[in-house]
């Protein structure tokens, strides 16, 4: 859905309710016995409109961006796995790849979501970093700003399995989330396969259980 497109949909779904109030507020209350207060309408009206108005536009734009996200929802939240044989992993060498569009701080400390991996996790560990060892895999995690305009921001974390030597992609898993105002919704490896504003990310055992999905070759 294009910004242009998007902003109609708003301004259309946001002037309805308005005109409706208006009418009420024009044609059906002067009617009423509440046409004593006819002298206050204007600020009545005014008064009202400036509370719901923003509570309204921002109540759109939270399930404007729900729907944006569930296209790509359909197409990323579900785990790749490429594997078809069981791994004799010992242990993990985290990477983070570097990427045009990843804006991925350097850490040091692992994310909440590694304390359920079983394996252990080793960061720019030298006596790990040998790419001949066979019983240890490569995890690598990139962050990426996948698109954003006017109204929205939307990344991911993508974690992929590889071979320790990285000849050898085993598994993609990725967690999206989208930013509309003050609304934020996921989907993905943690959050499941539709858009939500409940979600466990960054902790979770998601990205433990497609790990050990992968290594064991049993999608």
């Amino acid at each position: 859905m294009s910004e242009l497109t998007l902003g109609a949909v708003v301004l259309i779904i946001t002037a309805v309710p308005l005109a409706l109030l208006v009418l009420f507020w024009t044609d059906v209350l002067p009617s009423t016995r509440w046409a004593s207060l006819q002298r206050w309408r204007p600020y009545l009206l005014i008064g009202l409109s400036v509370v719901a108005i923003p509570i309204g536009v921002v109540r759109i734009w939270g399930w404007a961006g729900a729907a944006h996200l569930e296209p790509l929802c359909q197409a990323y939240a579900r785990p790749e796995i490429f594997n078809t044989t069981e791994r004799d992993i010992q242990r993990l060498i985290w990477r983070e790849k570097s990427a045009g569009q990843s804006d991925i701080p350097s850490q040091r400390t692992l994310p909440p979501w590694t304390s359920a991996v079983s394996l252990p996790i080793h960061i720019d560990n030298p006596s790990a970093l040998s790419t001949m060892d066979t019983s240890a895999a490569r995890l690598e995690v990139e962050r990426i700003i996948h698109h954003r305009n006017l109204f929205f921001e939307v990344q991911l974390d993508r974690v992929r399995i590889l071979s320790n030597d990285g000849l050898e992609e085993w598994g993609i898993a990725d967690e999206l989330w989208l930013e509309a105002g003050p609304y934020r919704y996921h989907c993905g490896v943690e959050s499941g396969p539709y858009a939500t504003n409940h979600t466990r990310y960054p902790d979770g055992d998601g990205i433990a259980r497609f790990i050990r999905s992968t290594l064991s070759g049993k999608p």
